[in-house]
């Protein structure tokens, strides 16, 4: 089974540079990749090392979302971490900065944080889905 039968929800790309900040400190900054009803995935890059990269899944995260040119802020979204793996890519960051991917499951949404969400997937997203 993939991905994307796993998945509930459809993805969808964003139409324009999203940006996601995940952790209490943001520590994980990075640009979103695709994004649903259920939760979104995106990419960031890190030190190695970053205390603030976890191998064990944190149970109470917040993450935002945003487009600055847009004025768009969606912020403490309630999520899960599902996953946050290195990106094997040809090229290489000096100094041991790596790509990551990384996954999150949306949790309870106070109904203007759906609201912000449901004009994001209106406005800024195209129809293609990744997976």
């Amino acid at each position: 089974m993939n991905a994307d039968e796993r998945r509930k929800y459809k993805r969808f790309r964003p139409k324009q540079v999203t940006f996601v900040a995940l952790g209490p400190l943001s520590n994980r900054l990075g640009n979103l990749l695709d994004i649903g009803p259920g939760g979104l995935r995106f990419e960031y890059v890190s030190e190695t090392d970053n205390p603030g990269v976890t191998k064990i899944p944190v149970p109470d995260e917040k993450v935002d979302i945003f487009i600055s040119q847009e004025k768009y802020y969606l912020i403490d979204v309630p999520c899960k971490l599902i996953y946050d793996t290195e990106i094997r890519r040809g090229f290489r960051f000096p100094l041991g900065l790596k790509y990551r991917n990384c996954g999150l499951r949306f949790g309870k949404l106070n109904a203007r944080q759906y609201e912000k969400l449901k004009n994001y997937f209106t406005y800024f997203t195209s129809d293609n889905a990744s997976h």
